[in-house]
């Protein structure tokens, strides 16, 4: 353990330390806010032109980067398709039954009944709007 002078004399400094950080001595000429000109970068920005550029050299050339140290080894999981398997059967059936939805929707879309009731319930309007448009200046 820390002989206890040693820990007190720390603990002090330490709190001198903090203390200048909160409140300068004024004829430093340091400002109480002196600590956010480190939040900010002074260049974070590159203007558009110079980083398409860049990023144009990198497409045509890549920097050449160290090889890949891979450290992981393949794990065997369960297959995701579960009872499907991928076999040609569920393809065709899920053809078969997108090609029946389609095939049921053109039948519909073309009874002569439902288009009736679709020219009966569908009405566009186009309204007069001149009384609500502004007049010109003379």
């Amino acid at each position: 353990m820390f002989p206890r002078p040693q820990i007190e004399r720390q603990l002090v400094e330490f709190e001198d330390h903090m203390s200048d950080l909160a409140h300068p001595d004024p004829i430093s000429g340091l400002s109480a806010d002196v600590h956010l000109k480190n939040l900010l970068a002074e260049n974070i920005e590159e203007p558009w032109y110079k980083s398409l550029l860049q990023n144009v050299k990198d497409a045509i050339n890549p920097p050449k980067l160290p090889p890949l140290v891979i450290t992981s080894k393949p794990v065997a999981v369960k297959d995701i398709w579960g009872l499907y398997g991928g076999k040609k059967e569920s393809g065709l059936m899920s053809l078969a039954f997108h090609a029946g939805v389609v095939v049921l929707l053109f039948t519909v879309g073309t009874n002569k009944a439902v288009q009736q009731k679709v020219k009966e319930a569908v009405h566009l309007v186009a309204p007069d709007i001149a009384p609500y448009m502004p007049e010109a200046a003379s």
